[in-house]
């Protein structure tokens, strides 16, 4: 006789097909069945994962182009035309400023590349026909983390970067040098 079972349960199972399946015989079919989604599962996850550190980190790194380049058109446009009563930055001046910032950041290894894009036209002020605005762009990467794996290996962005001089309203230069 079976151990540990009741009388009543003993005269149930002695009875040939009136005792339900146990829940082992019902499971066997479906045994295992979850092993194969878990390693696709941790994948996914481990992507996703990648994904967002890298997406962060690559806006982190837009962030500190945009902040580079910005510095160094303020560097170009601190460069303007003295002895005229006329606002304007002296180009040659301002393209040797920004090409001594972006040498110095380039050698530090902080960016790829910075490049003097020039000057443009102030779009804020449309009465101004003179070329004040210095544009620069600034190229950096990083390497990648978890995208790494689906051969990803860097990341990269780029700003731009414009500056014009300041001028404020009444202590602008006169034609008569007061």
């Amino acid at each position: 006789m079976r151990r540990g079972m009741s009388v009543a349960a003993r005269l149930m199972s002695s009875r040939a097909g009136l005792h339900a399946p146990t829940r082992s015989r019902r499971l066997r079919s479906d045994e295992g069945s979850i092993s194969p989604i878990v390693p696709i599962m941790t994948i996914v996850i481990l992507l996703l994962g990648g994904l967002t550190v890298d997406t962060g980190r690559q806006l982190d790194l837009r962030a500190r182009a945009v902040a580079y380049a910005q510095e160094a058109a303020r560097a170009g446009a601190t460069q303007i035309e003295e002895g005229t009563t006329e606002l304007r930055v002296n180009e040659p001046r301002a393209a040797q400023a920004v090409t001594t910032y972006c040498a110095e950041i380039e050698r530090t290894g902080a960016v790829d590349r910075c490049t003097f894009e020039g000057l443009y036209l102030d779009p804020n002020d449309p009465q101004n026909q003179a070329r004040i605005v210095v544009q620069v762009n600034v190229r950096m990467s990083k390497d990648a983390t978890l995208l790494k794996m689906v051969g990803l290996q860097t990341i990269g962005a780029t700003g731009t970067g414009r500056a014009r001089p300041y001028e404020e309203e009444g202590l602008g230069i006169t034609s008569n040098g007061e």
